[in-house]
């Protein structure tokens, strides 16, 4: 009893802290987006500072509808959305989806052609390479959203956080299907 419920716990304490320390971090050449395709820009309602380290890292890197569009074909590309609520966001998982939901509403995800639903890692990083490909696929007419449910690394989480990991998946979903399932049918954006 005393090794599970009071030694371990203030070990995880401890280490939670540490990586929450990380998470206020910025990576080098990760600025603010200005575009209002992205949660943390200025016209958001999810601010920047409370993306956490990899949520700002996330929405800053989104490949540019110039880039998509060199890849596309002239006039054929949009600016992808790139939206993240981070630990920060709001004080409740199901409030950090309530934004996400205006968020999809603000930048206008029910026109896109596709609407994608991104699972982070433990501490928050979403795998570039699996969006980019969303994105490029669909010329950048897409929406994707991310939500972080931990500051610890996937290994540490995995041991730790599987609780989290599983109420955050399936919140998010519930609450963008609930969304997308009031769209009207013919035009609704694909729900990946």
């Amino acid at each position: 009893v005393l090794i599970n419920g009071v030694l371990l716990n203030a070990v995880m304490g401890a280490i939670n802290y540490s990586f929450g320390l990380k998470n206020g971090g910025t990576p080098s050449g990760v600025y603010q987006p200005q575009d209002s395709a992205f949660s943390g820009s200025p016209a958001s309602a999810i601010d920047w500072n409370s993306l956490g380290e990899k949520g700002r890292e996330f929405v800053a890197t989104a490949p540019s509808q110039a880039t998509i569009e060199t890849f596309a074909g002239q006039g054929s590309s949009k600016q992808p959305n790139r939206l993240y609520a981070g630990l920060k966001s709001a004080p409740t998982t199901q409030e950090r989806v309530d934004l996400l939901i205006k968020e999809l509403d603000r930048t206008g995800a029910s026109k896109r052609q596709a609407v994608l639903i991104a699972i982070p890692t433990g501490s928050g990083g979403v795998n570039a390479k699996s969006v980019q490909s969303v994105e490029y696929l669909y010329h950048g007419d897409t929406t994707t959203l991310a939500l972080q449910y931990s500051y610890l690394p996937s290994w540490l989480s995995f041991l730790t956080d599987q609780d989290k990991a599983r109420e955050a998946g399936k919140t998010l979903t519930d609450g963008v299907y609930n969304w997308w399932s009031h769209l009207d049918p013919t035009s609704r954006p694909k729900l990946l």
